[in-house]
């Protein structure tokens, strides 16, 4: 999805196992996206992978305190994302 509304609207209407999120999203609303689904009762499993292009450790924590399970620095290589992915599922 290309923000985090439209991000909400097809987590809503579908069941997702696991969400990876740019923390940067165009247009912001990633931490309420990440509260929100965090607290529908449907979606609190759902696996939350946000992608950061900043690794200090401030931007780490705040992607972990608003629900994110797992944060990867960008830029992000395909065997990275298989293998967090392939974590998530277990």
């Amino acid at each position: 999805a290309d923000s985090a509304a439209a991000a909400y609207e097809r987590l809503s209407s579908s069941k997702i196992a696991i969400v990876v999120v740019d923390w940067n999203l165009a247009g912001g609303g990633v931490e309420d996206l990440l509260r929100t689904i965090r607290s529908r009762h449907r979606m609190r499993r759902t696996h939350i992978i946000a992608c950061v292009a900043d690794d200090s450790t401030e931007t780490l924590a705040q992607a972990i305190n608003h629900g994110a399970d797992d944060v990867v620095t960008l830029p992000l290589s395909d065997c990275e994302l298989r293998s967090r992915i392939l974590w998530a599922q277990h």
